[in-house]
């Protein structure tokens, strides 16, 4: 399986007395999803220094419910452009922005989607913020390696689901972000469009140009 390097690192949890394998894909409520299973007492183990290939296909977890949540691809460019270049303010924000050649805090939305066409952005080498989802859950042949994958836009239902198939209550989850460090309920007829306004025919047609696998995979639109 080949791997992009820009993923080696993303979180993931593996509970053996639950027998699940979580894969924290970032910028599709990964704060929140994290922050849940480890307050349970799930036994839950961070195997994040795995390599991703590794844990999907070791068959030391055959057999373990394994799930992801992914997000629209519109939705999530717009979620890092805000988190990570709009609002870049901190020592550490600002250092991040630094390693990436070409970006610089309040960097403007369409300037962010032009230079996501560009080499420094490719999958090849890209932040795991904006690396493409299959990256995180198919094998080098596209092929899904996970038994569930929940979406970011009807991210409760989604989780209650998880929650039935690993055998624990169902848990209202937290939004946690950028925007929103306290937490708020979460509410799917609030999904999170707001991004929308931040796209005009160009930049939406370029996310939808770099992103094409995730978006023929999994079935997104705008």
């Amino acid at each position: 399986m080949q791997l992009s390097r820009s993923v080696v690192r993303c979180e993931k949890l593996v509970s053996h007395s639950h027998k699940f394998l979580f894969i924290a894909v970032p910028k599709a409520a990964r704060t929140s999803l994290l922050a849940v299973l480890r307050a349970e007492e799930l036994g839950a183990e961070d195997v994040s220094r795995v390599p991703i290939g590794d844990v999907l296909t070791s068959t030391a977890y055959d057999g373990y419910y394994k799930f992801a949540f992914i997000r629209n691809p519109w939705g999530r460019v717009f979620s890092a452009w805000l988190s990570k270049v709009a609002k870049a303010r901190s020592e550490s924000a600002l250092a991040f922005l630094a390693q990436h050649e070409g970006l610089y805090a309040g960097m403007p939305f369409p300037d962010f989607v032009s230079w996501l066409m560009g080499p420094a952005a490719a999958d090849e080498a890209a932040d795991r913020h904006w690396v493409s989802q299959h990256k995180f859950v198919c094998d080098a042949h596209l092929d899904v390696r996970v038994d569930f994958l929940g979406r970011y836009e009807t991210l409760q239902s989604d989780f209650d689901e998880v929650c039935d198939a690993i055998g624990i209550h169902r848990i209202k989850l937290p939004l946690l972000n950028a925007r929103n460090r306290h937490g708020i309920e979460y509410r799917e007829e609030e999904n999170m469009l707001y991004h929308r306004s931040f796209y005009d025919e160009r930049t939406a047609r370029l996310v939808g140009e770099r992103y094409a696998t995730d978006i023929d995979l999994f079935g997104f639109s705008s």
